[in-house]
């Protein structure tokens, strides 16, 4: 079939549906003219925004401007964000992270036609996007990237849409504008943040940050474009911020240029990250984005082109070289003789170091201590005459360089060869198995789980780490018990046969927060005390570390990069109702713990154990189970812990509903509801009681009984005209109902709620 024809079937084709959304801001506009202003923001949608993973924070009264100066790096706890809000009237904002891509479109500089043109361009469906009506007659539409897609801010070809990504924010729904009066309204309840989409590829082509022509205007051919990002990022890492911070704007922005060319426009996310690493200018970075994608061959300074040249001398007065790039890069590979190691002290500093550019430090090989550049050199720098990095960058046989790390469990330290590649930070551990009396350890874990079957199922857990360290686990185990019964015994116990080094223990305070640098290089995090404080944000950020095959491990002033993802989660907790489950969750192994606290001998023997041969004979018995029924990449186990401790963490509107649907109850008597039926049928008090019964109903029916929405009926022509226009959803048989398509599904709807008149004839 032609393409442009199929791109204009399925759910009223995108012609329709931009139409639909033209209707919307015309809507909208005459909104902004006719509507009373809101007195106060609303913060209905706040929670459908944190339930899906996004960040709040707060913004001025009636302002788009963030509160705080530090927000693109301050920790904020969702739910103080919203009460505080709240309470003083403010607006929020979304604070975007690295996989938000969102297209913002300003009717008022001709948005609305560049959409039209994007739309056709691309292929981006509208209707598949949550949608934000701005209080100034704009539009968000929320899409999903890779994390580690780097994309301009706008593209020439589309005036009057920018698309925000990291380092920016956005206005949330709710919020009132500071020059119409006017709220954010947003279509969540058509279609939440929590169904957004990936962004089609072909945007994200149109968006990528690369190399760029040079323009016509310069004739430094053989130097425009001369360096890679990697090579600027690491020349930038050892230049001081705070020099070209206040006042000194002209300086910053001739490096800028020079950094421009000398990278042909390629190294625009390594510049924005140098210059925002200042205190004081970590909000800067969309600015100074939009600022790098204006530049043109006009960017001079007393009428002449600024170049790599003067990138060099702004590097040179600091004593700063360039890294050489890997010969292997621009050449066909040939055999060369390497360079002997230099004898003496020089000798050993390159034998016991390593540099590796994604994650821009040098790594001492025993110990893994990590310094940047600039700590390295300071350490060493009197070993050679003149500066000991340039020594570093332009030797291939000093100090062994690579491109990435990673984490390989039973893998070699260099697994692609002694330079270039990948540098592995997995480390053995230092218990040897070795067979022994385990029946101490056998008797607290039937102590702590006496559930045979659930029981059998934490030792297959538990084996599998020593066992197949390299195999991730998709699922997390959880082990709720009152406090003095040992149950934390079992995550010490790990750590020694793993090895300390091969193991994290976050707090709740790192679980919530932005920097990740935890989660780097270990296979086994355990978290002594799972809180319910803060347990919806929680659960969604540990989502992703669960079941994606990498982690993206930023820290603050540090180079953000990737690397292998074989952490796996054994989690403590003294509550019911630690974590949010879902009901159609795979992620969480729960088990609840009847035991109770025993005397103080028993812990005396069981600590002795644990200091003395116990976890060396426990990893020999560990890793002779029979693991042949595991499966590590399955569902986590269902268990009566995890039931109620979903059951708990609902609140009382999603509890009547429960029953009522399991009584089948109208409206769940028949397989297709409306979201709005459902609200109704709840009791008056329990409504009035919940605060947002909105994202209360979808989340009851998405998350609870597994129902589906499917499109609705937007027929404009025969009787089909007069059935309702709401979404549907189906309790079950759900292919039958979607291949019925959304007439039908209207119909039937309609017919057993009694809401066909006598003349309507299906079409």
């Amino acid at each position: 079939m032609d393409a442009t024809k199929e791109n204009a079937r399925g759910q009223g084709g995108r012609k329709e549906t931009f139409e639909m959304e033209v209707e919307h801001a015309e809507a909208h506009e005459n909104n902004l003219a006719a509507s009373p202003s809101p007195a106060t923001p609303s913060f209905e949608d706040a929670e459908f925004l944190v339930r899906a993973g996004y960040e709040l924070i707060p913004l001025h009264a009636g302002s788009k401007e963030p509160r705080d100066r530090a927000w693109t790096t301050r920790h904020y706890d969702a739910a103080a964000v919203v009460a505080d809000a709240h309470e003083r009237g403010l607006n929020l904002g979304v604070r975007l992270r690295p996989i938000d891509l969102i297209v913002d479109v300003d009717p008022r500089n001709g948005g609305s036609q560049s959409l039209v043109s994007l739309v056709a361009d691309t292929g981006l469906d509208l209707e598949r996007s949550p949608h934000v009506l701005t209080g100034g007659g704009g539009h968000h539409y929320y899409l999903r990237k890779p994390a580690n897609a780097a994309t301009v801010g706008k593209l020439p070809q589309y005036p009057g849409i920018d698309f925000k990504k990291l380092g920016g924010q956005v206005v949330a729904p709710g919020a009132i504008h500071p020059e119409t009066g006017r709220r954010y309204e947003s279509e969540f309840w058509l279609l939440g943040p929590d169904e957004t989409p990936d962004a089609p590829q072909a945007l994200l082509d149109l968006l990528q940050v690369r190399r760029i022509e040079m323009p016509e205007a310069l004739d430094d051919a053989d130097r425009w474009g001369e360096i890679t990002p990697d090579q600027l990022a690491a020349a930038l890492a050892d230049l001081p911020t705070d020099e070209f911070g206040e006042g000194a704007h002209d300086d910053w922005f001739q490096l800028m240029c020079a950094c421009h060319h000398a990278t042909a426009g390629s190294g625009r996310e390594e510049f924005i990250a140098w210059s925002t690493s200042t205190p004081g200018y970590e909000d800067h970075a969309e600015n100074i984005g939009y600022r790098w994608d204006s530049l043109a061959s006009a960017t001079s300074r007393n009428g002449r082109p600024t170049t790599i040249r003067h990138l060099y001398q702004v590097l040179g007065r600091y004593g700063i070289g360039i890294p050489h790039p890997a010969p292997e890069h621009d050449f066909d590979a040939v055999e060369v003789e390497p360079e002997p190691v230099p004898p003496g002290p020089l000798g050993a500093v390159a034998e016991d170091w390593v540099w590796v550019a994604d994650a821009s430090v040098f790594i001492r090989r025993h110990d893994l201590k990590r310094y940047r550049p600039e700590q390295w050199r300071s350490l060493y720098d009197y070993l050679v005459d003149g500066n000991i990095l340039n020594k570093v960058w332009n030797s291939r046989n000093f100090v062994r360089k690579f491109e990435s790390l990673t984490y390989l469990p039973k893998g070699a330290e260099m697994p692609d060869g002694e330079r270039g590649g990948r540098y592995n930070i997995w480390r053995p551990s230092g218990v040897r198995p070795a067979p022994g009396d385990v029946s101490w350890f056998l008797e607290h874990m039937a102590y702590i789980v006496p559930d045979e079957r659930e029981r059998e199922a934490v030792l297959d857990y538990l084996a599998h780490l020593v066992q197949r360290p390299e195999d991730k686990i998709h699922f997390a185990l959880v082990i709720r018990g009152e406090q003095g019964t040992g149950k934390s015994a079992i995550g010490e116990l790990m750590l020694r046969i793993i090895g300390r080094s091969n193991v994290t223990k976050p707090s709740n305070d790192e679980l919530l927060e932005k920097w990740t640098g935890w989660q780097e290089g270990a296979q086994l995090a355990i978290v002594e005390e799972l809180m319910t404080l803060g347990r919806l944000e929680v659960t969604n950020r540990l989502k992703p570390l669960i079941t994606d095959p990498t982690l993206r491990i930023q820290e603050k002033y540090q180079t953000t990069y990737t690397i292998d993802n074989r952490l796996n989660l054994l989690c403590f907790t003294n509550h019911r109702d630690a974590i949010r489950i879902e009901e159609s969750d795979r992620r969480w192994f729960i088990v609840f713990s009847p035991a109770k606290s025993r005397d103080h001998g028993y812990y005396k023997r069981l600590f002795a154990h644990l200091d003395g041969d116990g976890p060396a004979n426990v990893a020999h018995w560990l890793l002779s189970r029979d693991l042949s029924k595991f499966d590590a990449k399955g569902h986590a186990p269902a268990t009566a812990a995890k039931d109620e401790m979903r059951e708990l963490s609902m609140g009382e509107a999603e509890a009547t509903l429960l029953s009522m649907y399991r009584d089948g109850i109208e409206p769940f008597d028949f397989d297709l509801v409306a979201a709005e039926e459902v609200a109704d049928a709840l009791p008056d008090r329990v409504k009035r009681q919940s605060k947002n019964l909105r994202a209360t109903v979808k989340k009851f029916l998405e998350d609870v009984v597994g129902a589906v929405r499917h499109t609705r009926n937007t027929s404009t022509r025969g009787s089909a005209a007069n059935l309702p226009k709401y979404w549907l959803w189906s309790l079950r048989d759900h292919s039958r109902w979607a291949e019925a398509g959304p007439t039908e599904r209207a119909k039937a709807h309609a017919e057993h709620r009694g809401l066909l008149g006598d003349d309507f004839v299906g079409d």
